[in-house]
């Protein structure tokens, strides 16, 4: 079992809006997260360990704030996804592998298979052509394949780092550079949760409670 986090991206928020909506849900007993802003005026989430309801967390900001959210996945080292959330909706939504976790019914793949003219037509500054290449079954690539999406890109196509060069071409910054230096500092601490958040939250401390007694 490899690494796993999740990220919340943001189109353009004013912050007024972003900050309020944050702390409609601010509580001592949430998880840990940092605020961080990209020179494109988009901002990014980014937990200290773990969201317990990530997209409970997605769909809230993206309801209400008038613009979209997308929940990033980095699971085992080996996969990246996404889901586009838009007014409360997953509108689009990928993965890098498809049938990493289980066999995918046809319906549940062509789901994840993305679909680039959607994210274009809702985030902004983004064109097809710039991110097409990214979604695409990784599955079907030979093993250890290292070709990349786009000449510029950092990750080859079998790495799921290649979460990084997708979020860079939405305009969103990861933290941090692939020397593990820190490149760009948070604008804001928080402790948030949703209701289901926190319901996750008290069901995996009594869980570790439980395992370690």
């Amino acid at each position: 079992m490899g690494a796993y986090f999740c990220l919340i991206g943001i189109a353009k928020p004013e912050p007024s809006e972003l900050l309020a909506a944050l702390e409609a849900i601010e509580t001592p007993e949430g998880d840990f997260v940092e605020l961080y802003q990209s020179p494109s005026g988009h901002c990014l989430i980014m937990p200290g360990q773990m969201l317990h309801d990530a997209e409970g967390l997605a769909r809230h900001l993206s309801i209400r704030l008038p613009g979209p959210c997308v929940l990033l996945h980095f699971s085992d080292d080996v996969v990246w996804s996404y889901d586009l959330f838009q007014g409360g909706h997953v509108i689009d939504s990928y993965s890098s592998s498809p049938n990493h976790f289980a066999k995918a019914s046809d319906d549940e793949a062509l789901r994840l298979k993305g679909r680039p003219e959607v994210i274009c037509a809702n985030w902004p500054g983004v064109t097809v052509e710039n991110i097409a290449r990214y979604l695409t079954n990784k599955e079907l690539l030979p093993s250890g394949s290292q070709s990349k999406a786009y000449d510029t890109d950092k990750s080859s196509e079998c790495d799921a780092w290649q979460l990084c060069d997708f979020m860079r071409k939405l305009g969103l910054e990861y933290p941090v550079d692939e020397n593990g230096d820190v490149i760009c500092e948070p604008i804001k601490h928080m402790t948030i949760a949703t209701a289901a958040g926190l319901e996750s939250k008290a069901a995996f401390a009594e869980m570790l409670a439980k395992v370690r007694s």
